[in-house]
């Protein structure tokens, strides 16, 4: 039976950005075939004019640390060196680097997951962040997913997912 896996790329057609991947066969080739590292694994989605980011990141604290981060607020500036405003309670407002990114807190999981709106000025469609703590070894694999980001702001945005948000807070725990 073979295992679909989404494969990074853009593209106009949602179909072809899945391929099959033969893992069970009957052949002795199925032996060394090699299964892809889903914790570096990057889709990208198009829709019209909105793009969506998902990716694995690991980092070497356990979730329960890594949830402290990312949502106290003394925390926060202390790994990404800018003031912060944010507070676990739904349906509060959050700011983060000094109001470079802004929004409303929709819903938390203690050490397990944080969903956030993302304001992006007159935007009609609902910008939704959702992080996922899954406790890994002793750190976590943290699973992120952001739907509705502006065409024109994505390549800004993927950028700042793996160097100013995660990999700060990666540096932060390697300290």
């Amino acid at each position: 039976m073979p295992a679909i896996f989404p494969v990074s790329g853009l593209t106009e057609n949602p179909l072809s950005l899945w391929r099959i991947y033969p893992f069970f066969g009957t052949g002795a080739e199925d032996a060394e075939r090699e299964i892809p590292d889903l914790s570096t694994m990057t889709i990208n989605i198009i829709n019209s004019a909105m793009k969506e980011f998902k990716k694995y990141y690991y980092l070497p604290a356990p979730p329960e640390d890594v949830f402290n981060a990312l949502t106290n607020p003394v925390t926060l500036q202390l790994w990404t060196g800018e003031p912060a405003e944010m507070s676990t309670e739904p349906d509060s407002e959050f700011s983060l680097w000094d109001g470079s990114i802004v929004g409303r807190n929709i819903s938390f999981e203690k050490d397990k997951s944080i969903v956030q709106q993302w304001y992006f000025g007159e935007q009609e469609e609902e910008s939704i962040m959702k992080i996922l703590l899954h406790e890994k070894g002793t750190g976590t694999s943290v699973e992120l997913y952001h739907t509705n980001i502006p065409d024109e702001e994505y390549d800004d945005f993927v950028d700042g997912w793996n160097s100013s948000y995660f990999g700060a807070l990666r540096e932060f725990y390697n300290e």
